[in-house]
Formats: structure tokens, C-alpha cells, sequence
């Protein structure tokens, strides 16, 4: 019988003293999920570098994309536009 193993079963070590993380590990220290860490890799906005089956992400890049998504964008929020009446 073959065991899967997740990141909540592995023993985790002092991610502070870790530089480079892998998705799971990412996902766990900034408490966000798995799907939106691996989206932020896709969309560009979380650099990460792909080593055979897994990305590792920096950890003060993990730290600098957090704070910019807690900012918002740049241009600030968007506004609705208003429907125009005939």
C-alpha cells in the first residue's frame, strides 16, 4: 500500500532560518492556500524558479508579493463605471 505524504505530514522545519521554499511550505507560512500561491506563480507576480517536479520560491520574494497584495494595485481600487441614461 503506498502512503501519500502532504505538507502537514512532513515535519516541518524553522522556515525563518529557510531562504528558499517550495509551494507547500509557502503556502503554509504565509497562511494562504496551496491554489493561490501556485496562480500567483502562473500569473508572473511570484517569482519562482522550477527545480525537476517543484518551484522554490525565495522567501523575502514571498514576503515582497504578500505586501503588495495587501496594498491592492497600484492604480488603487477600481471604480464601477456609472450606466449612462438614452
Amino acid at each position: 500500500m503506498r502512503r501519500f505524504v502532504t505538507a502537514w505530514s512532513r515535519p516541518m522545519t524553522k522556515m525563518d532560518d529557510k531562504k528558499w521554499l517550495r509551494v507547500e511550505e509557502a503556502a503554509v507560512y504565509a497562511n494562504i492556500g496551496i491554489s493561490l500561491v501556485r496562480n500567483l506563480i502562473k500569473r508572473g507576480q511570484l517569482p519562482a524558479i522550477r527545480t525537476g517536479r517543484y518551484y522554490v520560491i525565495d522567501r523575502l520574494d514571498l514576503e515582497t508579493c504578500l505586501q503588495g497584495l495587501k496594498t491592492g494595485p497600484p492604480n488603487g481600487p477600481r471604480k464601477k463605471a456609472k450606466a449612462q441614461k438614452a
